[in-house]
């Protein structure tokens, strides 16, 4: 059922989107030259944008409008059904914003790439030094070591918030250098809860991601730099296929997952309850844990306590986790774009450092996606988020696997499978083979 569903996805992406090009004429709908850079003449900027969002983009082109008088910045907004299914068309048409909104871990962009629907950023990315700014995230943005996109925040996620209070209350150590340092230390935690009369670790399991999450946090902690990477790209046909989804390491991460919630790591009923559902239990202080991402500090202040945080734990024997990162919406030029030009130069602008730090940290109150901020243009967000970045600038980011393959190929494949083997419908080994056998169906759709 799951792969029909995924297979119906990509073909109404895919006929979508040969419509769209069916139609096209390169630049036809500009009668002006689309990589000119003229401030003779008004230009009107088209700029999609999501909803969460608005307010940051509406400072970000009130901006540029300021510093390019000739330029009018019109912004459209994108609603999140649209991001990842009928923007397609959109964005492929003969008549494209300037600048659209484009998940990297979506069919959307697996399709734009295909098509060549997108214009190259490496005049972006080596103006605004990109590839140091990123940081080793960088590469998880590119195409065959070809920039096409740039996502202007980042959002860290596998983070265990834990109720200081209650930890000490039951007498549960906490984890140092926000950390959990073993599986086994989760796992007393959780019972420890549990026999105090305390929820465990509150999972939204039903959310459609956060299951397949612990993927992201425990995979990189046994594969190495070079394995890892296949797993990142080897839904590609053009990338050799080196890292297998049937045997380890692929394998133990899906074992493990399943251990945690055999060994009741997670609330009773989990499968049934959506991430909001699930959050209400440690808002109310009846929970002494729950699973989420930096974002999800702002539906915490309702608690009559100051959440702590910490990081999934490693596997056995394996090496310490880093903070598992999202830059999935990010921002890239269609091919047929009437301003190719002044679209480049928008992103680089909400890509300095100061539009990272008036809108996206200031008014936005989001992660910046670069690393070249002052710490005195962060201390306007929370401690705990200054805290996230702290840790990420020490210990690193890792992206995640689901948050940088296709949707179609990863979260929204693979998370109903672990759903299914948490309430004992799959092994472990069915759900690895199946994701095996997904990944060769891939690989040949897309030859």
């Amino acid at each position: 059922m799951q792969r029909d569903t995924t297979r119906r996805l990509a073909l109404t992406l895919g006929s979508a989107l040969a419509l769209a090009l069916a139609s096209c004429s390169s630049n036809a709908a500009s009668e002006s030259d689309p990589d000119s850079l003229s401030t003779d003449e008004p230009i009107t900027l088209t700029v999609q944008q999501q909803p969460a969002g608005e307010g940051m983009m509406a400072h970000i082109a009130t901006a540029f409008e300021e510093a390019n008088p000739n330029v009018t910045v019109e912004l459209v907004t994108v609603s999140v059904e649209q991001k990842t299914g009928s923007n397609l068309a959109t964005l492929a048409s003969n008549s494209p914003p300037d600048v659209g909104l484009i998940p990297i871990n979506s069919e959307v962009y697996t399709q734009l790439i295909r098509a060549e629907a997108l214009a190259d950023l490496t005049p972006v990315w080596e103006s605004a030094d990109l590839d140091s700014r990123f940081g080793q995230s960088g590469e998880s943005l590119k195409t065959d070591g070809v920039p096409y996109v740039a996502t202007y925040t980042s959002v860290g996620y596998n983070i265990v918030y834990y109720n200081p209070d209650l930890f000490a209350e039951v007498g549960i150590e906490a984890p140092q250098n926000h950390r959990f340092d073993s599986i086994d230390q989760l796992v007393e935690a959780a019972d420890e809860l549990r026999a105090a009369g305390y929820g465990p670790l509150q999972i939204g399991g039903s959310s459609g991601n956060r299951l397949s999450w612990m993927i992201d946090a425990f995979l990189p902690t046994v594969t190495t730099e070079e394995e890892m990477a296949n797993y990142l790209g080897n839904y590609n046909p053009d990338v050799e296929v080196t890292a297998e989804y049937a045997s380890a390491p692929f394998v133990d991460v899906i074992e493990t997952i399943d251990g945690l919630g055999a060994a009741g790591v997670f609330q009773d009923g989990f499968l049934g309850q959506d991430s909001p559902i699930a959050e209400g239990p440690f808002i109310q202080g009846l929970a002494g844990m729950v699973l989420g991402a930096t974002a999800s500090v702002a539906n915490f202040t309702d608690a009559e306590f100051t959440p702590e945080w910490a990081l999934l734990p490693p596997m056995d024997g394996g090496s310490p986790t880093q903070m598992s990162m999202y830059f999935g919406d990010a921002l890239g030029v269609p091919e047929n774009a009437p301003n190719r030009a002044w679209a480049m130069e928008f992103i680089e602008f909400v890509l300095s450092d100061q539009m990272q730090e008036e809108a996206v940290v200031g008014v936005g109150a989001s992660l910046p996606s670069v690393n070249s901020l002052p710490d005195d243009a962060l201390a306007q967000l929370p401690e705990i988020s200054q805290q996230f970045l702290a840790d990420i600038r020490d210990n690193g980011g890792q992206p995640g696997w689901t948050a940088t393959v296709p949707g179609g190929f990863g979260q929204q494949f693979i998370d109903p499978l672990v759903q299914d083997m948490l309430a004992g419908e799959l092994s472990p080994a069915e759900v690895a083979q199946t994701q095996q056998d997904h990944l060769l169906e891939t690989r040949e759709n897309a030859g």
